[in-house]
């Protein structure tokens, strides 16, 4: 079972998560597969894939992101719906640890998407 935990690290100072270079903001938000079973647990969820076979534990938090991922519009509707809940949380540590769960979910297939707003492939893709 793989297990996400948000790390806790600001960005680096001057990078900014709404930068046109940043390439999960260059794209539109990916959904959720729906080859993936999410089942919530007292405490956070799983995930697994059938077609792969993989598990993937998130937390609390992870799972709050994944339930967002459905009806959110926009990375920042993302980063500001959990800056109001988490509002003692440094925005910049919302935005990488979003970004970096993402990354991993897309990488292991349980998101998909997204789509590059240019119409290109989505970068890593």
């Amino acid at each position: 079972m793989v297990d996400y935990v948000p790390a806790s690290r600001s960005r680096d100072a001057g990078t900014d998560a709404s930068s046109p270079n940043d390439p999960l903001n260059a794209v539109t938000l990916p959904r959720t597969n729906p080859g993936v079973v999410f089942q919530k647990l007292e405490e956070g969820a799983v995930l697994f894939a059938p077609a792969t076979e993989l598990y993937f534990g998130l937390n609390d938090v992870g799972a709050m992101i994944w339930e967002l991922l459905p009806r959110a519009r926009s990375h920042d509707e993302v980063y500001t719906t959990l800056h109001t809940t988490f509002p003692d949380v440094d925005l910049g540590v919302i935005r990488a640890d979003v970004d970096d769960l993402l990354a991993r979910l897309l990488a292991e297939g349980l998101l998909v998407g997204p789509v590059s707003s240019g119409g290109d492939d989505a970068p890593g893709r």
